[in-house]
């Protein structure tokens, strides 16, 4: 009997929008977007973000790479299975042309979120599809997820990625300034510029509930995530998401104990740390 109720709820439930419930038995709240990070393969160097949006009863594929050959053109398709393992083509898309592609699949996004795994694969050519740039494996939002992102909190983990740029590979720790962490009391601001030496100051101390302010002063993106590159889990959370140019900035509240390690997602050779305690 208890069965058939927790059924019926489900079945309820999904009708009037409340939820979804994937061929992978994953439960989610209804989306109205999921972003893909798009991982260089084979240290091709290219790499970027893939958005995919519900638009009336379809979904709005829209693909951002760099590191790209801007004057040739990348097929890319929407495959069966995983990066690691790639399946037959489910989705063509329009082919990447100076770093972009927007498709309009007439699919609504439930239903292809439903058909997961899926992954977005990006070939070298037109003439060499059998090499493959980059990839990314489109998640599937749990509801934990979706409560972040109703509340303001962004989603973060394997999500994500817009913009990209290149920088000075100098040692961020050539920009430290004094000594090596700088501490700042919680409800002082704390500023991390970004500059043509990477982060300054590279190290800095704060309390629990501590905002620090990461400012973009280079002529170059600027795109702050957690470590490890490129999928930013060591502190849930904390990933800019996108690129900013000069002038652009990115706020993050910490409210967990222990030294973060962060990077710029658009060059992970620059680095820096926050400390919490």
């Amino acid at each position: 009997m208890v069965k058939y109720i927790i059924a019926v709820v489900i079945i309820v439930a999904a009708i009037a929008g409340l939820v979804y419930l994937a061929d992978n038995g994953t439960t989610v709240k209804n989306v109205e977007s999921v972003e893909v990070v798009i991982a260089a393969l084979s240290d091709s160097g290219v790499s970027g973000s893939a958005m995919l949006k519900a638009q009336e009863g379809q979904t709005l594929v829209s693909l951002s790479l760099v590191g790209a050959n801007a004057s040739t053109t990348q097929p890319v398709h929407i495959h069966q299975g995983s990066c690691a393992e790639l399946g037959d083509v489910a989705y063509p898309l329009t082919n990447v042309e100076a770093g972009a592609s927007e498709t309009v699949i007439d699919v609504p996004l439930m239903d292809l979120l439903a058909g997961l795994p899926l992954a977005i694969n990006i070939h070298k050519s037109v003439e060499d599809q059998a090499t493959y740039l980059a990839c990314g494996d489109i998640m599937m939002p749990t509801d934990e997820m979706m409560d972040n992102k109703k509340d303001g909190t962004d989603l973060k983990g394997d999500d994500a990625m817009m913009e990209d740029g290149t920088m000075n590979n100098s040692s961020s720790t050539d920009s430290i300034m004094g000594d090596d962490a700088a501490m700042m009391d919680k409800t002082e601001a704390v500023v991390v510029t970004y500059g043509a030496k990477g982060f300054s100051p590279a190290s800095v101390e704060v309390s629990v509930g501590a905002t620090v302010k990461f400012v973009n002063d280079s002529g170059e993106k600027m795109w702050v995530a957690s470590n490890p590159h490129p999928i930013h889990t060591d502190l849930s959370g904390f990933d800019q998401k996108t690129g900013v140019s000069k002038g652009g900035n990115y706020e993050y509240t910490f409210t967990k104990a222990g030294t973060w390690g962060y990077h710029n997602h658009l060059n992970s050779a620059v680095l820096g740390e926050v400390v919490v305690k």
